[in-house]
């Protein structure tokens, strides 16, 4: 009988933030370092990994780690560490290394000859992220991961959600994602809070940095030359007028139309080109009367009083 086991189940869909963003977003993540970081007290001083390495270096040595001078230094969770280490098969009861221990901390320590590896610091990183609809503990995964999406270095489960919401509105969107754990079977919550922290921390300096990322609605119109609009300029315009689809439907109303006659499609590009070739076959909304509804909300838009000018004549 074969055994169940879970997978990774991605995304195929990739979404990517503005090359404005990004290049923000690689300022930030060295930008950090200049700051007051009182939130890396947050930070676990010994990652369970490393306090199994000591563990596992005392009994190699013949050294009862529970009897040395600073054992509550070096392995403030012990019975976490007595489990996880039970659990990888290096040590047994009551706590005796196991051949497979031996054969680990012995690599271990040959490799790094002047002691035990020592923690990795804290780092940001600009990358994508693999997103899906579960998360496995699969110590393979990012080799997996990798053979179609070569520079992945995170893996999440709400990312793709938030993505194409903003996708769907034509919205910039950023997603911080602090790592807290490997996704192999011996993860756990001890560096939770620290990473939602950190990426908070990031991101909020990344806002406060960012000023370019925010601007008026006036000033994201798209620059059209106002005399020489032609029916993809006129959508374009539109849809970055009014973006959302109840917003949309209000205007709709306003302007004489029934709430049947539209259809809710996502995208506010592809909303407003069949909204606008409806209104020029004979809808019955107008041209005119849209235009009319459109200058009341955005007086100061120069490119929709040149197009009404234009549908009066």
């Amino acid at each position: 009988k074969s055994g169940r086991f879970k997978v990774f189940q991605g995304d195929t869909l990739q979404y990517k933030p503005s090359e404005t963003i990004v290049q923000n977003m690689q300022r930030t993540s060295t930008l950090y370092k200049n700051q007051s970081m009182a939130w890396m007290e947050l930070k676990p001083q010994y990652s369970l990994e490393a306090q199994e390495n000591w563990v596992l270096s005392q009994l190699i040595d013949n050294k009862k780690p529970v009897e040395q001078d600073n054992f509550d230094e070096k392995c403030p969770d012990w019975s976490d560490v007595i489990l996880r280490l039970r659990k990888r098969g290096y040590i047994e009861k009551p706590v005796k290394l196991t051949e497979a221990g031996i054969e680990y901390i012995q690599d271990l320590l040959l490799l790094n000859p002047r002691g035990l590896p020592a923690e990795p610091e804290f780092s940001v990183h600009v990358a994508p992220i693999a997103t899906g609809a579960t998360v496995t503990e699969d110590e393979q995964i990012y080799n997996k991961l990798s053979s179609y999406m070569r520079k992945v270095l995170g893996l999440d489960m709400e990312g793709s959600g938030l993505a194409a919401s903003a996708d769907s509105y034509d919205m910039p969107f950023i997603f911080a994602k602090g790592v807290s754990d490997f996704a192999d079977p011996y993860k756990d919550d001890r560096y939770r809070t620290f990473a939602a922290r950190a990426s908070a921390e990031l991101l909020i300096l990344l806002l406060r940095n960012s000023e370019s990322l925010f601007t008026r609605k006036e000033d994201k119109l798209p620059e059209i030359e106002s005399d020489n609009m032609d029916s993809d300029d006129i959508v374009r315009l539109l849809a970055e007028l009014y973006p959302d689809f109840d917003e949309t439907q209000v205007l709709w109303e306003r302007a004489g139309g029934k709430l049947s006659d539209l259809e809710n499609k996502s995208r506010p590009y592809t909303r407003w080109h069949t909204i606008w070739k409806k209104v020029n076959q004979g809808s019955e909304v107008t041209p005119k009367a849209l235009l009319q509804i459109i200058q009341k909300d955005n007086p100061q838009c120069i490119a929709i009083k040149s197009l009404l000018k234009a549908y009066h004549s």
